[in-house]
């Protein structure tokens, strides 16, 4: 969503950390347009913080800093793999994978310069064509397992953007896209 200022908006957050609240347990996270606004306009709330930013080092809002601490764990990694939000944004950028013409090499560039802003190097992409082969096979065979991936029905397209919605996550979860350095 390009839309800017408003009041705060509530994302997708794991059942157990809105359990912990000690007044409304029973958050709903924001439908349409507002579910996918900039991370800045998240509703705060000091007894039950939005998971994804304490997962990810964000300071607890109570004290200003004037640099945010970088850590990199297996609860990031487990994160950026099965959290609603990361898996809607990697099926997202599936779906638009599938759309560029050209070859499997032609995407894969177009992922990696979209979530990395840089193409991919020369020891990285037959490493990368390997694992879209691979996937490819695995989801032709079990069609099913791509539409669950996907939350949806199968058809024509499912077993595709399937694949390029699993390189998408696997670009989100480098450590360079995390970490930016």
């Amino acid at each position: 969503s390009h839309r800017m200022g408003g009041p705060g908006v509530r994302p997708p957050q794991p059942g157990s950390v809105v359990a912990q609240s000690f007044d409304t347990p029973e958050r709903q996270p924001d439908v349409g347009d507002n579910r996918y606004r900039r991370s800045l306009y998240t509703f705060q709330k000091r007894t039950a913080p939005f998971a994804m930013y304490v997962t990810f080092d964000a300071p607890s809002g109570e004290a200003c800093v004037a640099r945010r601490d970088v850590s990199n764990t297996p609860l990031q990694a487990l994160t950026l793999l099965n959290d609603e939000m990361f898996i809607e944004a990697a099926r997202e950028l599936g779906r638009q994978l599938h759309a560029v013409h050209g070859d499997d090499t032609s995407k894969i560039t177009r992922g990696m310069q979209h979530v990395l802003s840089r193409a991919a190097a020369p020891w990285e992409l037959p490493i990368l064509l390997d694992f879209v082969a691979r996937q490819r096979q695995l989801f032709q065979d079990d069609a099913g397992m791509a539409a669950t991936l996907l939350g949806g029905a199968a058809d024509e397209d499912t077993t595709e953007v399937a694949v390029w919605t699993t390189l998408s996550r696997t670009i989100f979860n480098l450590d360079e896209a995390v970490t930016r350095n």
